[in-house]
């Protein structure tokens, strides 16, 4: 036991006492969810109300309960991460072990983790495995973005002409993503678009204006949103949003979510990355007759430049890739954007 108290200023009160004995109450009967326990146990340990028995919150933890400090502390962090996911209308954790990765995230990386798992998952039930892969894609970009050191020509809007960044200071001044979406932009524009008419995209790592500003170059009338659950993190994508924008562009959005993948799609997923199992699971259920009947009942597809979009950044071994094979088997020509 340790010897000294941590700073009290009184006694429990009355209403502290009862307080106490609900939290613990909380506690003790799930040990319910892993939510009330970390809530339950934020509580106790914010506003000490342990200090009645106990001479520390490490030694309430051992003593009442009999896990260690380290256990409650990862209960409370579960809890704080899950009420931080809560605003974006996704499914929650169902336990302690999924939201743990996304705890060395800031705050709005873990909703764009959590967004992900959600929709690389069958169900929107993400195992803690895809979660702490998403989460060290994540990290692993954040990092490489602190050590860009290529200047990239800067784009604005309302020029057609990049003007060069003078100086390195300039270039670190904007995020890679920034950087790439300049060079993209620079790049289509020389190359010219007009000559296709099909085309696939991903949203990650993109605002709403890069995404829009890629629409315009291509002269795209209509955006099929691939995805099962269109809903994410950032709310320019959401789909209530996303339809509204695309309609100031005059561009008619529909989704397809049966383009998405199936919860039954999954099985057995313990050699492969979650990624490749889930495409092949894809193929499998589809194949390209099935793809292209989905899309010729719901798609102007040979009337419209339609784009299809989807919310991985690469376009390999994802579900746009694979609408882009079904096309191409048709002979129409698919450009990624």
């Amino acid at each position: 036991m340790t010897n000294l108290i941590e700073q009290t200023d009184s006694p429990l009160s009355p209403e502290e006492f009862q307080a106490l004995a609900q939290h613990e109450a909380i506690v003790k009967a799930g040990l319910q969810t892993f939510y009330d326990i970390g809530e339950a146990l934020l509580t106790i340990r914010d506003k000490r109300l342990y200090r009645a028995e106990f001479n520390s919150f490490e030694e309430y933890c051992q003593e009442k309960w009999g896990f260690v400090r380290r256990q409650a502390d990862r209960l409370i962090q579960a809890f704080e991460v899950t009420e931080n996911l809560r605003p974006v209308g996704l499914s929650m954790p169902h336990n302690e072990a999924q939201a743990r990765p996304l705890v060395k995230l800031e705050p709005e990386l873990q909703r764009q983790a959590w967004q992900k798992a959600v929709e690389m998952a069958p169900d929107g039930k993400p195992t803690s495995s895809l979660v702490k892969k998403i989460v060290k894609e994540l990290t692993q970009q954040e990092e490489s973005q602190s050590e860009v050191i290529d200047v990239l020509p800067q784009y604005t809007p309302e020029t057609a002409t990049p003007s060069p960044i003078s100086t390195a200071k300039e270039a670190e001044s904007l995020s890679i993503q920034a950087q790439f979406h300049a060079k993209l932009v620079w790049n289509y524009r020389r190359l010219g678009l007009n000559q296709y008419q099909h085309f696939t995209m991903g949203y990650a790592h993109r605002t709403w204006e890069q995404v829009s500003e890629l629409l315009q170059l291509a002269n795209v009338t209509v955006l099929v949103d691939i995805r099962r659950n269109a809903i994410s993190s950032d709310m320019a994508f959401n789909k209530e949003t996303l339809n509204e924008a695309c309609a100031t562009l005059g561009i008619t959005y529909l989704q397809l979510p049966e383009l998405g993948i199936d919860s039954e799609e999954s099985k057995g997923m313990a050699e492969m990355p979650v990624d490749k199992n889930l495409y092949n699971s894809y193929i499998d259920s589809l194949g390209n007759k099935g793809i292209l009947s989905i899309i010729e009942r719901n798609v102007p597809l040979h009337h419209a430049r339609v784009v299809f979009m989807d919310i991985a950044l690469s376009p390999i071994n994802t579900l746009r890739s694979r609408i882009a094979q079904a096309l191409e088997d048709i002979q129409l020509s698919v450009f990624d954007l």
